[in-house]
């Protein structure tokens, strides 16, 4: 399958100029290590910063010609500019922003039934170009472009060809969206008393249509549905009651006793249902939208889905029951294509007497994963937290998993030490920690046995550094960790992790895998306070400027463009033309410059492969600040 990137305009870029700077070499003037999407911090508390900079403009639509749009609301921010700025633009869609100092800030624009965009923004949704200004600067020619969103429309209806009114429907990005590269609006409507639904301002690419009347987790308020059986054998019953004690001596239905009222019947309820009526998520239809397309015609039934309750008992080595074990059930790793669209997940904690209970469960295949002490059921004290990971497909019926042992928990442990040739290494190691975290393993934030709270939280895995450096880190359930140090004497100092080596590998070059068949012992935690950096600017033959580019730096072996390494980065230049790469590991690299880039696309099977023939080769090492400039062919 080829990969989407083919719509993308990859620019043949030249090395312009290379100078290899000093291993203590200071970064460009007015060079920022910045996310692509000119993501800021938050304005520090303090007096507003004021100056005598003004940058004026006109916030135009995507027609041809361009028209000015009126009302739009203007935002500049940046670091040291406190409080933002804002305007709104006249009838001409001028705006202007004045005793501003000096700084490099981003200017954002908005509207109702507009993408929300970026100065310097080629595409809906994608970053712009950040604007550099000194003292006493008058930038007066900002021009941003607002896209019209796009639209979804369509009517809900129920089993019986009846429309569904207030219910909720969204229009879910099936990709996870990188933060700070793509800037959206909220896909959410309520259906009206036709049953009709439109969202409106959507940023162009695929989406997942999705009606709900509750929670949009994998499961929601339960109810009980009848056979026509059953129904007809309940008012029997109903009816023999009336007729008094002589009219109840049969019993109602089989299987129940004398003027008792069943109770059997199938769990469903309303569950999350995707377009085109389905409540998997993986069977629903994407919808891939342009620039200002309205999609109509997305009708679809919103129907009872039977649903399951997963119960068991959660025991320790000894088969003693385990109170007060965290329970969470979340969908199983999907393909990326729906990873933005799955719903969220379900947690409780076990009985006194070790049982949970869970559910209502949509169909589809989930984990199971279960955490718990069992320093009071014949382990040892202390083991936080042991656990069990089961393999859970739903189908409707009720699933019994009896009983589930649970088994110790894992370790990650090596060694910390400083690297040579840099500045003379702490002597004290006290409140040092070596961490790990991960933004996919469940929290125990719920309570219950039966329901619980969403758990997409960072899990954080400290471990104390001893004075010899060795760590241990345990309790440890399987996932993917990403791995740091912090602490004592290491905030606020230049140190930094520059490797974590294992069985010849670099653990930071991939996410930490931790499993229960693949201990990680021994491991080498190398820090470094030499600062390595890979700057320059991009500019056309004649020397302009180039702003509405990314820049792309990427490992020249194969073997190490895993998806979301943190050997890749994508910038994005100031209004100057500079970019730059702020703690980049040594190593061969390539440097390429994109026209426009869907947000990871460079995490897709093949993308990078098949941008080598339009790159350059940079070799960075270690401590190296260097000077790489592009010009553009």
């Amino acid at each position: 399958m080829r990969p989407r990137w083919f719509a993308v305009r990859v620019v043949v870029v030249s090395a312009a100029v290379v100078v290899a700077a000093a291993a203590t070499g200071t970064p460009v003037p007015g060079a920022t290590a910045r996310p692509a999407g000119g993501q800021q911090s938050r304005d520090a508390v303090g007096p507003p910063t004021t100056g005598t900079a003004v940058i004026a403009g006109v916030v135009v639509d995507d027609q041809e010609p361009a028209k000015p749009v009126r009302r739009a609301v203007v935002t500049l921010s940046g670091e040291g500019l406190r409080p933002s700025r804002g305007a709104i633009t006249d009838d001409d869609g001028r705006f202007e922003l004045r005793g501003l100092p000096a700084g490099r800030f981003t200017l954002m624009a908005e509207r109702g039934a507009y993408v929300t965009s970026a100065y310097g923004a080629k595409r809906p949704g994608r970053p712009g170009t950040a604007i550099t200004v000194t003292d006493g600067a008058q930038v007066t020619d900002v021009r941003v472009r607002l896209w019209r969103g796009a639209v979804v429309s369509g009517v809900l209806r129920d089993e019986t060809g009846a429309p569904v009114g207030s219910t909720m429907v969204e229009a879910v990005p099936a990709r996870e969206v990188t933060i700070g590269l793509t800037f959206s609006n909220n896909g959410l409507a309520r259906t009206d008393d036709r049953g009709e639904y439109r969202i409106f301002g959507l940023v162009p690419g695929t989406y997942v249509v999705r009606a709900s009347r509750g929670p949009t987790g994998i499961a929601s308020r339960s109810e009980i549905a009848h056979s026509e059986a059953e129904i007809d054998a309940i008012f029997a019953a109903l009816a023999a009651r009336g007729r008094g004690p002589a009219a109840v001596a049969t019993p109602a239905a089989s299987g129940a006793s004398a003027g008792m009222i069943p109770v059997t019947g199938t769990h469903v309820n309303a569950a999350p249902i995707y377009f085109p009526g389905t409540p998997v998520v993986t069977a629903a239809t994407p919808i891939v939208l342009a620039a200002g397309e309205a999609r109509s015609g997305l009708d679809f039934v919103v129907r009872r889905v039977a649903v399951a309750q997963v119960r068991g008992v959660v025991v320790g080595p000894d088969g003693s029951p385990v109170a007060r074990a965290f329970v969470h059930l979340g969908s199983t790793v999907v393909p990326t294509s729906f990873a933005g669209a799955m719903p969220a997940p379900i947690a409780g904690t076990t009985g006194a007497d070790g049982s949970f209970d869970i559910g209502p469960v949509s169909p589809g295949d989930y984990r199971l994963l279960i955490r718990g002490d069992v320093g009071g059921a014949g382990g040892p004290a202390g083991a936080l937290p042991w656990w069990a990971d089961v393999a859970v497909t739903a189908t409707g019926a009720d699933i019994d998993l009896s009983t589930v042992s649970l088994r110790p928990g894992l370790t990650f442990a090596g060694r910390l030490r400083f690297a040579e040739g840099g500045a003379t290494p702490p002597a004290d190691l006290a409140g040092m920690r070596v961490i790990l975290q991960s933004d996919t393993l469940p929290v125990a934030s719920g309570s219950g046995r039966g329901r619980g709270g969403g758990t997409n939280v960072r899990v954080v895995q400290p471990g104390a550094v001893g004075a010899d450096g060795r760590f241990e880190i345990t309790g440890l359930v399987p996932g993917e960790y990403r791995l740091d140090v912090g602490g004592g004497v290491l905030d606020g100092s230049g140190w930094w992790l520059r490797s974590a080596m294992w069985q010849d590998r670099d653990l930071l070059d991939a996410p930490l895998r931790v499993g229960p068949d693949a201990p990680i012992r021994d491991a080498t935690l190398v820090l470094s306070d030499r600062r390595t950096e890979l700057s320059g600017t991009i500019a056309t033959s004649g020397g302009a400027a180039v702003t509405d580019l990314f820049v792309l730096a990427y490992p020249a072996d194969a073997a190490l463009r895993a998806s979301a390494s943190r050997r890749i980065r994508a910038v994005r230049p100031d209004s100057a033309g500079r970019f730059v790469f702020d703690r980049l590991p040594a190593g061969d690299y390539l440097l390429c410059a994109l026209g426009d880039v869907d947000d990871g696309a460079w995490n897709e099977p093949g993308f990078l492969d098949q941008l080598v023939t339009a790159s350059i080769a940079v070799t960075l090492r270690d401590g190296e600040s260097k000077v790489q400039d592009l010009q553009v062919r």
